[in-house]
């Protein structure tokens, strides 16, 4: 599949234009316990922490905002699960459809706060079930009429995802947990611009170029809880800190999609046919976020060591209060915006036909950190 990207970004020059308008930042931190009395200077501990805000709004929630809403925007135009664009006839199936982004974890710091690291990047998951019919046979043309160069491809769901539901995406990171509600319609109409020829004793087959345009439009909430192992290090003018809990995500994104295309490829023994091809989509969507965290808060200071705190003892330490320098320390924060960008992709994959059953193996390229990819399973008559 590396090679078939390689081919295809050859021609195409990737670029994109973002525009992101956002709305002023609702957080607070919130300290409890004699910890938020014990830093040198009576320094006041939760008015230390709320100055970060600014950069938690500006440098961190924004660039979350935007990574979740680019991955529902690439995410739709897999979720078509279209391949090599032409259908014979009729075929009906299911499909699932994931794209995402990860990068550096953000660190958020001033001249007397350092906070932990915060986990940075976007998913967004799009289950479907798949029509999709030739026109010119709906219609009842013959073979050779021109409207049997035309297909159709719609797609759509309404679907609450559970923890159970996403088992695959949290077992390749296992510290995240995932739930959501998804609702997603679209489709595409694609064009044969050149009809396939056939070469090497028929053994193979050149699809020709097909062509295609589509509108996509879904609606996203997700719950994503970030579980570290242990307490992170957190440093209040130099003083340090270790900070338990989870981080958890509430996400909320309405999104449109545009997108056309260009597709080729090559079919071995009328069964596997490997396709490559590029595209560009047009989106806009708006999207809102909630942050939360609340964990024990320990400083290292009077003599106390290095405290680990194991994520699952956190519930239960120092409910004695007999930890001077311990505590709970909250963060809510919660920001929104409107995104509007255009994307240039590469798409490629394997389409295997079974005659009664294809399969669909799909992956999509958009940026150096923009990835996803599909399968589908359609039965055709």
């Amino acid at each position: 599949m590396n090679r078939i990207y390689s081919i295809t970004t050859s021609f195409i020059l990737f670029f994109s234009v973002v525009i992101l308008f956002s709305s002023r930042l609702d957080a607070q931190f919130v300290c409890t316990g004699s910890v938020c009395n014990s830093f040198p200077g009576g320094a006041d501990v939760t008015k230390e922490l709320n100055k970060t805000l600014n950069q938690i709004e500006s440098v961190y929630l924004q660039e979350v905002l935007k990574n979740n809403t680019e991955s529902a925007f690439l995410n739709q135009i897999v979720s078509n699960s279209v391949g090599v664009g032409d259908v014979k006839r009729f075929q009906i199936g299911i499909s699932a459809g994931v794209a995402g982004t990860k990068k550096d974890d953000v660190v958020i710091q001033s001249d007397k706060i350092k906070l932990p690291k915060l986990p940075n990047g976007g998913v967004s998951i799009n289950p479907s079930v798949n029509l999709d019919f030739n026109l010119g046979w709906v219609l009842g043309m013959g073979s050779d009429s021109f409207l049997r160069r035309f297909t159709i491809y719609l797609h759509g769901m309404d679907v609450r995802l559970s923890e159970a539901d996403a088992n695959g995406l949290q077992s390749a990171k296992e510290n995240l947990r995932f739930q959501g509600y998804i609702k997603s319609a679209g489709g595409m109409l694609r064009f044969q611009i050149v009809k396939p020829i056939a070469f090497g004793y028929s053994l193979f087959t050149w699809t020709g170029f097909n062509i295609g345009a589509g509108y996509h439009f879904s609606k996203q909430n997700y719950s994503i809880q970030y579980q570290n192992d242990q307490a992170q290090k957190l440093e209040i003018q130099k003083v340090e800190g270790k900070w338990g809990g989870d981080t958890t995500f509430n996400y909320a994104t309405e999104t449109k999609t545009y997108n056309a295309d260009l597709r080729t490829g090559l079919t071995v023994l009328w069964i596997a046919t490997l396709y490559a091809g590029g595209g560009y989509t047009w989106n806009s969507g708006q999207s809102s976020i909630q942050l939360q965290r609340s964990g024990p808060f320990v400083i290292q200071a009077n003599g106390l060591q290095d405290v680990n705190i194991p994520r699952e003892y956190q519930q239960y330490f120092n409910q004695d209060k007999s930890i001077q320098q311990a505590g709970t320390l909250s963060l809510k924060a919660s920001a929104s915006g409107q995104s509007k960008r255009s994307i240039a992709y590469a798409i490629g994959g394997l389409e295997l036909d079974f005659f009664l059953l294809k399969a669909t193996f799909e992956a999509i390229y958009g940026d150096k950190d923009l990835y996803g990819g599909s399968f589908a399973l359609k039965f055709s008559f």
